[in-house]
């Protein structure tokens, strides 16, 4: 591991107009970079806080599954399964 990154890093690419450096930077670096359980989380809150359906969201979705779920299966999963029991117990 090389980079740690945070959020803001790995939000990036979900910009309308993502920085073209850190984009470059997170495709180049691919096998080097890693995160914080808590920033995955963050991505999630921030996903499931937008209405079912939205654009915003299934953009958002589509990332984590293309990015997360793919490189990081068995983590993706744990994730999904700890939000959806706190959604369940904030209702």
């Amino acid at each position: 591991m090389r980079f740690l990154l945070d959020t803001n890093i790995l939000s990036e690419p979900l910009r309308p107009r993502p920085n073209q450096a850190i984009v470059r930077m997170l495709q180049q670096n691919e096998g080097e970079i890693a995160t914080a359980t808590v920033v995955f989380h963050e991505l999630l809150f921030g996903c499931y806080r937008l209405p079912i359906g939205s654009n915003k969201r299934l953009i958002i979705e589509t990332y984590l599954q293309s990015e997360i779920k793919q490189k990081f299966p068995y983590f993706y999963m744990i994730l999904l399964l700890l939000s959806g029991l706190q959604s369940k117990g904030q209702d």
